[in-house]
């Protein structure tokens, strides 16, 4: 069976990020997981543009600076765009890849978070 380096590449960057410890002390962070994941999903480009539909897997969090009404965290993440520029080029798919960015937060009155703004390239 014939496998392609971009494939071998993303199921090793998968199994790695299912390793991490992100989120470890955070409170509620299974909910503001899927608060970074989405806000990310709704908004983000990589490769200059390229790629403007891609999913994130956590793998860090860093909590910069925090207050009693947010947070700024730097989030570690592996991408993946299946939607746009996923051509391939000699087999590699070139919509994949690892990077950080910064997610400012909110704190509300119920101990839950919601995103605010992320760092890095976005789509309007």
């Amino acid at each position: 069976m014939k496998r392609s380096f971009g494939s071998v590449l993303a199921v090793s960057l998968l199994f790695l990020a299912g390793c991490s410890t992100a989120g470890e002390g955070i409170p509620h962070w299974f909910d503001l997981q899927y608060s970074l994941t989405s806000y990310y999903k709704n908004y983000a480009q990589e490769r200059g543009a390229t790629c403007n539909l891609p999913d994130m897997t956590i793998t860090s969090t860093r909590i910069v600076e925090e207050t009693p009404n947010k947070m700024t965290l730097d989030v570690g993440y592996v991408w993946r765009d299946t939607a746009y520029g996923s051509g391939s080029i000699g087999g590699f798919n070139n919509c994949i890849g690892t990077d950080h960015r910064q997610f400012l937060v909110s704190k509300n009155s119920d101990g839950t978070y919601s995103v605010e703004r992320m760092s890095g390239p976005q789509r309007s």
